[in-house]
């Protein structure tokens, strides 16, 4: 949970006007999609997104730490569940930024306690 609410307020505060956060599962796995209507990732930053001390806030987004730490220790506990994130940028003409988080549902269910 600490995960998904890091990406969503990095969302916000990146977000124009909008954040979507829309959960969708199969009998094998469950995502959670993140979306913004915001500037979207640098082209620079998306492929480094998840290192350490990898950020693109500026002065016009501050309110975050500004080192890129939180989105490395969000994605961090989500492998550490055993999921996994991927990110993007939405398709033009939508603008904005896209975290998906998946995990394979296995993973998530409670074992049988019988």
């Amino acid at each position: 949970l600490h995960a998904l609410g890091a990406f969503i307020e990095n969302a916000v505060s990146f977000a124009d006007t909008r954040v979507n956060v829309v959960a969708t599962w199969t009998a094998d796995q469950i995502m959670i999609t993140i979306s913004d209507d915001g500037p979207g990732f640098a082209a620079e930053v998306l492929p480094k997104l998840g290192e350490p001390y990898v950020s693109q806030r500026g002065e016009a987004h501050l309110g975050g730490g500004d080192m890129g730490l939180g989105f490395f220790i969000a994605k961090t506990l989500i492998e550490r569940t055993g999921g996994r994130i991927a990110t993007r940028n939405r398709t033009p003409p939508k603008k904005g930024a896209v975290v998906q988080t998946l995990w394979p549902l296995s993973i998530l269910q409670a074992p049988d306690l019988d």
